[in-house]
């Protein structure tokens, strides 16, 4: 068990503000906040893409699928 003694003001707000906003627990973000902080490789190795999950529109989304469309395909000449 941890308890954090005189916070700064601004740094409350924000955890605060990053909770509501995320639909999360303060617990949940003081977590996530530390782990970020003290062991930024692990949050860039496992999350690097959660902030784009699920935040585009249908048609960006159509729009990319367009985008990539010549990925999926294998050019046979460069097999051989």
């Amino acid at each position: 068990m941890l308890t954090i003694r005189n916070l700064d003001p601004d740094v409350d707000k924000a955890l605060r503000d990053k909770a509501r906003r995320e639909g999360k627990s303060m617990n949940a973000v003081v977590i996530e906040t530390l782990r970020a902080g003290l062991l930024p490789e692990r949050k860039r190795r496992f999350h690097d893409l959660d902030a784009l999950a699920g935040s585009w529109s249908a048609d960006e989304a159509d729009c990319f699928d367009r985008h990539i469309e010549a990925f999926s395909s294998v050019d046979e000449e460069l097999w051989k």
